[in-house]
């Protein structure tokens, strides 16, 4: 559930921490913050999975997007954050060794750090368990379709800076996935 009170770690445009700062004033006064974004990939059949962002949320309300991650909170470290968003928005159980970090990106549009992994386990799409308040529906997407989609700026589709590098990374490399 979205909770505008909830404390950020603030952070200054070179990611050096601040203090907590709520959900709320960070957005309203564009704050630096850090995020995280996993992408969750089926290695055999190379597709990621995909969203539609529940009417709910407080940024981009029922646009597509193909990543899961949320904000780090003020009391969390990076890692602990991307396998609790992980298994709070989809019910998948991993640790940190299950995931692989794929960059940062710095958002001078959201002021966000936006810590990106990739979670490349096998995994059926029936086993998934999403949080309804923040997703309406998951669904595979074939990463080519994906950055063609990225390279069309299709409006449906919410597109995190730096996106398309990683998706054709993926079909460049995805034997050292």
């Amino acid at each position: 559930m979205i909770n505008p009170d909830e404390l950020l770690l603030c952070v200054d445009e070179n990611n050096q921490p601040i203090a907590p700062v709520s959900r709320e004033a960070a957005h309203r006064d564009h704050i630096w913050h850090q995020t995280v974004h996993i992408l969750v990939m089926d290695p055999s059949h190379q597709q990621i999975l995909c969203q539609e962002r529940s009417l709910l949320k407080d940024s981009n309300p029922g646009m597509l997007e193909c990543f899961f991650g949320g904000h780090v909170t003020a009391d969390q470290s990076i890692e602990t954050a991307v396998v609790s968003e992980l298994n709070e928005e989809l019910g998948i159980r991993t640790t940190l060794l299950g995931l692989k970090h794929i960059g940062i990106y710095k958002s001078a549009h959201t002021f966000e750090y936006q810590y990106r992994y990739l979670y490349n386990s096998p995994i059926e799409i029936g086993d998934i368990r999403f949080e309804k308040q923040e997703i309406q529906r998951i669904f595979w997407f074939p990463i080519a379709q994906l950055i063609d989609i990225v390279n069309r700026k299709d409006s449906m589709w919410s597109y995190p800076g730096g996106i398309l590098e990683i998706l054709q990374k993926f079909t460049q490399f995805e034997d050292k996935l």
